[in-house]
């Protein structure tokens, strides 16, 4: 049985007539009546009385017309549904963000999904970069963006750079080292140091740069807290600043001289599961988040 023979059926029925069914359908009254004589033939049943009044549906015709209303509109709703999927309107989505580039993008991304009405479930993780990439690695989030250390060795992930985030050492306006002039390197010796988790390898890289924190923590709004009421200094990129309290309470410094010049920016990734198609969903999140990205770290 034939999608469209259906389709042509339910036009009869609606209209009662085979030239106004014809004309809305866009065919000749001769192939809207062919097309009814081969279902009437597949099934082994009259479908339609013709009479003087017009076209009505006999009983069996009736029975097959209750069937195919809720297959054709089932039918409606799924090309509607697969529209929204293509267009990237309608989905799930797991995300995975490093701490910082989750307070430059998510907010800002999440107002405009739901400014601009979108049907589209976001689910996210904010943890270390390392973590989440070994659950994109097992196809348990779609993508992650975090500051990837170059030799992070995990296997079944694609990476792609997405943005550089520059460095800075961040202090309360009021802090002892804005008001001495203390350079960098004076300034992490008298000072508790405060930032993000990063990957052992990564460590081993800046430790002789004196990068030791007191606090290493995901949540960057309490790392942000800590340093708004005590002399800690965070490790994080200036663009925090323009992001609202607690961090438009800090000032930017300076990193010191002796960081190797590696660890003066934080290059961002994507990465997703090698081999593994992103939905339309996900590749609409990530265009905003990137957008996100490139808006707060101009």
């Amino acid at each position: 049985m034939e999608l469209r023979h259906l389709v042509h059926a339910k036009s009869l029925a609606d209209e009662g007539s085979f030239r106004v069914a014809a004309a809305k359908l866009g065919l000749t009254q001769p192939a809207l009546t062919k097309s009814i004589q081969a279902l009437e033939a597949e099934v082994g049943v009259r479908l339609f009385d013709r009479s003087r009044k017009g076209i009505a549906p006999t009983a069996a015709g009736a029975a097959l017309l209750r069937r195919a209303t809720g297959l054709l509109d089932g039918m409606a709703d799924l090309q509607a549904e697969l529209r929204a999927i293509r267009g990237g309107r309608l989905g799930k989505v797991r995300a995975g963000l490093g701490p910082v580039p989750a307070k430059l993008v998510l907010a800002p991304s999440m107002e405009r999904f739901v400014r601009d009405g979108m049907g589209i479930e976001i689910s996210t993780e904010i943890g270390s970069a390392s973590d989440l990439a070994l659950k994109v690695a097992r196809g348990e989030l779609d993508f992650l963006i975090a500051s990837l250390a170059e030799d992070l060795p995990i296997e079944g992930i694609e990476t792609t750079l997405v943005g550089t985030m520059p460095l800075a050492l961040l202090a309360r306006h009021d802090h002892p080292v804005l008001a001495e002039g203390l350079p960098g390197a004076e300034a992490l010796d008298r000072f508790p140091i405060l930032g993000g988790r990063i990957p052992v390898t990564s460590h081993r890289r800046i430790a002789a740069g004196g990068y030791r924190p007191l606090l290493a923590c995901d949540d960057y709004d309490v790392i942000g807290r800590v340093a708004l009421n005590s002399d800690a200094l965070v490790v994080a990129t200036p663009a925090l600043t323009r992001m609202g309290w607690p961090y438009s309470e800090l000032a930017p410094l300076p990193l010191p001289a002796s960081w190797p010049d590696d660890r003066r920016v934080a290059q961002l990734y994507l990465a997703t599961r090698e081999g593994k198609t992103m939905s339309p969903a996900a590749a609409e999140v990530v265009a905003e988040f990137r957008r996100q990205l490139d808006v707060a770290l101009i």
